[in-house]
């Protein structure tokens, strides 16, 4: 499987990323969204959905090998540079104003962080967002993850 030339860090980043925007609920959600009328079956695998994450199903594994093997080459670089720049304090100031590794923050600041990206006036920061985040879903989304849900 083909990786990106990402460092240790901004590996790093890409999975705190990949569970800010899948991310496990937390117990009130995941009581709110079982208390539906769904079959035994069904509950099941909503329960699973609800306690797993981004990194439960492999899915920075799976962008990085998607990334690699159909984004363009200069795009690829472009996806480099905001996984860099969000492993750093520097780079998360220029991007969001926060002067923390994206790693490094509570669940709560990552959303906020990405609401600001994602919300931005400047025309960069909102198409890596957008990206970004397409790319992290297709990886999740575009496949079956249930043999790898270790909730299942």
């Amino acid at each position: 499987m083909s990786t990106l030339a990402l460092s240790q860090d901004a590996r790093r980043a890409l999975v705190a990323l990949c569970d800010a925007l899948i991310g496990r609920l937390s117990e009130e959600e995941e009581r709110r969204l079982m208390q539906q009328e769904t079959s035994a079956d069904q509950q099941a695998h909503l329960q699973a959905f609800c306690r797993s994450s981004a990194s439960d199903l492999g899915v920075p594994e799976a962008f990085e090998a998607r990334v690699a093997r159909f984004v363009p080459p200069d795009k690829q670089v472009d996806i480099i540079g905001v996984l860099t720049a969000m492993s750093t304090g520097v780079g998360m100031l220029a991007l969001v104003g926060e002067a923390k590794a994206f790693f490094d923050l509570s669940r709560e600041e990552r959303e906020v962080c990405l609401l600001s990206m994602a919300t931005s006036a400047d025309d960069l920061k909102r198409q890596a967002f957008l990206s970004i985040k397409s790319l992290v879903c297709v990886a999740a989304f575009g496949r079956d993850t249930r043999r790898l849900n270790p909730n299942n």
